[in-house]
């Protein structure tokens, strides 16, 4: 968006008013004679739209009552009131000094406002005109741009899977006018997708020695149902060489809410094994246990503060892990469950160098559902409260070097005070987590990983070679025997990533482990191991 701060009409029309108005203050009485005073102000009347409440208004222009001996003194007050509206959003409002005759210490500032003539909707391919003007929904003809909220709306907008829009604010032929246009880059719709995940082979591994070291992924997209953006995602997952052994199923539902700066997610997958994950789309839902579960979230986008965008929301899930679910050796052998009600606090800072963003949230377990009660807790694991409850946080950061080089780094990690069962602990190992051990092959109550990436320029194949390090830390609140109260561990290694027509995404990684980690008499990720992991995704 571009405000009309430098537009050579707007500020024309301002120095003729104000060369008017000083004509007037100075064949006034009050200028007549030697008095050095222009003018004593005791109160400023307000003329035109003004989106400000008078308190507001009055307490901004305080400051400037009292004696003033230029004209400049009193153009300040415009000046200040016009700050105040560019600060609240209002970039599309003037404020000027119109030519009067004051009486009774009262001096008029006017309020011009640049409303829209006309919005355009342009290089949309797939999605209407109407559907993209129903996702801006601030963008309206006939009133001017609110800079804030329109902010607002568009992140939310860009939030779509298929759609990704830019809006270019430009004088009107239509004079006091203004025209917006909005771009579109968007996609079909529909999308069925195939992904293929996996890792070397492990002799010591006996987990996926039974289930195979390859997920295959088949899943179908829809992200404009009732013509109304709302996304629907289903997946089925299971392991080429032992399609009888591993099944995974999910659904994800996505509902934005334009105009309220909300969004609305829904999700259900049911695992057979015990760790992996379940795509949605290029994403995936990390599975910390066998059984079924499901969750309903709400996303609220509040008004920026700063340069920072806000976001606060709320979820709820129902957990509920089957037997035989082990995590770094804390195996669970009888049903349990969770109802986790979470609360959660987002903020990002963006700009022409990169970005940073971090989120902080308060889960606590709920009553209700199967095996969510202190008996099945005890039995699942002794000392843990059904009541637990912990705190989860994560920090993202990018940043662009010279000759195309960039960084990124990733944090993640829990504090908790409660013994937790497997399926909430904290878990090590895995590609979003420290590459070079297996997934999720060792948790704890608490803990924490570091990801860091050092991208190479892409090459003209299209290939983006990176280098990366990896550690975290897992600890137990309650000694589990046989397993040290505290681990860690590390790696380094090299990747790529590669992108064909944006269609097809491979990324390889291969990571040497460094600080390895000990399970007792299970076979672990010692220090040295080196693992391959691997991922293809193809849209078509």
């Amino acid at each position: 968006m571009n405000p009309l701060r430098n537009h050579r009409w707007a500020a024309t029309l301002q120095r003729c008013l104000l060369a008017a108005a000083a004509a007037a203050l100075a064949s006034g009485p009050l200028a007549q004679g030697t008095d050095p005073v222009l003018l004593e102000v005791t109160r400023y009347a307000i003329e035109g739209p003004n989106p400000l409440t008078e308190q507001e208004t009055q307490a901004i222009l305080a400051p400037h009552l009292g004696t003033h001996r230029s004209l400049n003194s009193i153009e300040a007050a415009a000046v200040a009131l016009e700050g105040a509206l560019r600060e609240r959003g209002y970039s599309f409002h003037r404020v000027i000094l119109p030519a009067q005759r004051p009486a009774g210490g009262e001096v008029k500032l006017r309020i011009l406002q640049f409303p829209l003539a006309q919005v355009a909707v342009t290089n949309n391919h797939y999605f209407t005109s109407d559907n993209i003007l129903a996702s801006l929904p601030s963008l309206q003809p006939g009133s001017p741009p609110d800079v804030r909220v329109l902010a607002r709306d568009l992140s939310l907008a860009n939030e779509h899977p298929a759609k990704r829009l830019t809006i270019h604010i430009k004088e009107s032929q239509k004079p006091d006018h203004l025209d917006a246009e909005v771009r579109v880059r968007d996609a079909p719709s529909a999308l069925t997708f195939l992904a293929l995940t996996g890792g070397s082979n492990d002799r010591d591994n006996s987990v996926n020695r039974n289930t195979g070291y390859t997920r295959l992924t088949l899943g179908y997209q829809n992200s404009n149902l009732f013509e109304r953006d709302h996304a629907l995602t289903v997946t089925y997952t299971t392991s080429p060489d032992h399609f009888d052994k591993v099944s995974q199923l999910g659904a994800f539902y996505w509902a934005p809410l334009y105009g309220y700066h909300t969004t609305l997610n829904a999700y259900w997958t049911k695992s057979d094994v015990d760790t992996g994950s379940v795509g949605v789309g290029t994403q995936s839902f990390d599975v910390s246990g066998r059984g079924e579960f499901w969750g309903l979230r709400a996303t609220h986008a509040l008004p920026k503060w700063g340069t920072l965008t806000q976001q606060v929301s709320l979820g709820f899930d129902s957990r509920y892990f089957e037997s035989n679910v082990a995590s770094g050796g804390l195996v669970q052998t009888t049903p349990v469950g969770s109802r986790p009600l979470s609360l959660r606090y987002l903020a990002r800072h963006e700009q022409a160098e990169g970005g940073i963003g971090a989120y902080i949230e308060y889960v606590a377990n709920m009553d209700g559902g199967s095996s969510n009660d202190a008996t099945a807790y005890a039995t699942a694991r002794t000392g843990a409260p059904q009541g637990w409850n912990a705190w989860r946080y994560g920090i993202d950061a990018q940043y662009t070097l010279a000759g195309g080089w960039s960084l990124v780094g990733r944090l993640r990690g829990q504090e908790t005070s409660d013994a937790l069962i497997a399926g909430e602990q904290f878990g090590l190992g895995g590609v979003g987590s420290v590459r070079g051990l297996r997934d999720r092959e060792t948790a704890g109550d608490k803990g924490y990983t570091v990801n860091l990436e050092a991208h190479a320029p892409q090459t003209a194949w299209g290939l983006t070679p990176y280098l990366f390090y990896d550690a975290g830390r897992r600890t137990y609140v309650r000694s589990v025997p046989g397993l040290t109260d505290s681990e860690s561990a590390s790696s380094i290694g090299i990747g790529a990533r590669w992108n064909w027509q944006k269609k097809l995404e491979v990324n390889a990684s291969l990571a040497t482990v460094v600080d390895g980690i000990s399970l007792g008499a299970t076979p672990a990720s010692d220090s040295g191991h080196t693992k391959l992991n691997f991922s293809l995704f193809y849209r078509f």
